[in-house]
């Protein structure tokens, strides 16, 4: 993200010289931008690197406190030979914030021997706060996400004095007008055969099309499965058999990291949704989680794509489902806007996805609608929204 010069700028620079007033006074002032780099890790080729950049930023970008570069303009970044400046490249790493237009940066490496360390080096490239250096410990992946939230903590209070405070999106849709009918077909999941039309198919070991007395059919999700024998089903999945050959599933024991919750976790997409230019959406849905955790919870992701049927994501957000009590339904819901920053998104699709802690968890009623701010009639079915019930 370059710095742009922009005509309501120039503006006000004329009207200080002036000795006039800016005509946008009032206007709280700019957040300083923060670039955090993807971290080396030469053990595995950057890989665990580049997941502690993007989990760093990530939890900082839904802070109060920060503007933040476009992942896209990163991923350019990525390129580039000097993409991941050494601990010790602090020149290097000033001359990337620079690009940027940067007042922060951060970057480091990851390595590995009995676990894993975390070392950032996070500077002020105007010289107002002195460069530091933090370091985490994981003893495996799983804490590998604690230790990443830990430093996002740490370098919140380092740059401005004060602790990370994470500012999710809206809880719910309330204020918010539907235009549309729900855009997502078969979201109640009531079509099908062996497995919901419209959605991706079912595996049967780790996906499945249930149904019980409160929700007459929906998507169960169980990640206690070990991972060597869902690559071993998925391989005759993937060949053709149906999810009615899945085998029954061999009972977990121990840390279970070895778990499908503990590595890739489970998804199912839906089809392709085309996307207005422009245009404000809501995505609403019910879902239950076997526990009620502060790290590690469901999440219903919303993905852009240029072109139908394209895999190279312009657009990505999600939903987090942070359940109030474990094992019950509950409603939620957020509003997003798909094109305000990637314009070439023109289609998305719904992703479902569960992981850790190993368990079951379900879906349902997945719903996105056009919306607009401000309450008034909506269009298309179940009219009205229930902010009592919307997460």
């Amino acid at each position: 993200m370059r710095p742009l010069v922009c005509v309501a700028t120039a503006a006000m620079l004329c009207a200080a010289v002036l000795g006039g007033e800016p005509a946008d006074k009032e206007k709280p002032a700019q957040k300083p931008v923060l670039l955090i780099l993807n971290l080396r890790s030469d053990f595995d080729s950057g890989d665990l690197g580049q997941r502690a950049g993007y989990s760093l930023r990530a939890k900082l970008r839904r802070s109060d406190r920060f503007s933040m570069p476009d992942e896209l303009d990163l991923d350019d970044l990525e390129a580039k030979a000097s993409a991941r400046p050494a601990p010790d490249e602090a020149a290097a790493a000033a001359r990337l914030a620079g690009e940027f237009g940067a007042r922060f940066v951060v970057w480091g490496e990851v390595t590995k021997s009995a676990g894993y360390t975390i070392s950032v080096k996070a500077a002020d490239t105007g010289g107002d706060v002195p460069e530091a250096s933090l370091e985490r410990p994981a003893g495996d992946l799983r804490e590998f996400a604690l230790a990443c939230a830990e430093l996002a903590d740490e370098l919140a209070r380092h740059f401005t004095g004060a602790g990370y405070r994470e500012v999710y999106p809206s809880k719910s849709t309330a204020g918010y007008t539907r235009l549309s009918a729900n855009l997502v077909a078969n979201g109640d999941f009531e079509k099908g055969a062996d497995s919901p039309d419209s959605w991706e198919k079912v595996d049967g070991l780790c996906s499945f099309w249930d149904k019980d007395s409160e929700h007459s059919r929906f998507i169960r999700m169980d990640t206690d499965v070990y991972l060597s024998q869902w690559l071993t089903w998925r391989k005759r999945f993937d060949a053709g058999e149906g999810a009615a050959a899945a085998p029954a599933k061999t009972p977990t024991s121990g840390d279970k990291y070895d778990t499908v919750a503990g590595t890739y976790g489970v998804h199912l997409y839906s089809d392709s949704i085309p996307v207005k230019p422009g245009a404000v959406y809501a995505i609403e849905f019910d879902a239950k989680s076997p526990a009620k955790h502060d790290f590690f919870f469901p999440k219903a992701f919303v993905k852009g794509y240029a072109k139908e049927g394209q895999t190279t994501e312009l657009y990505n957000m999600y939903k987090a489902v942070r359940v109030e009590t474990a094992g019950k339904w509950e409603h939620f819901s957020r509003v997003f806007h798909p094109t305000a920053r990637t314009p070439g998104v023109a289609y998305m699709k719904v992703m479902l996805f569960a992981y850790w802690p190993p368990g079951e968890y379900a879906f349902d009623n997945v719903a996105i609608y056009e919306v607009r701010a401000g309450e008034g009639k909506a269009e298309g079915p179940k009219a009205a929204l229930d902010a009592s019930a919307a997460r």
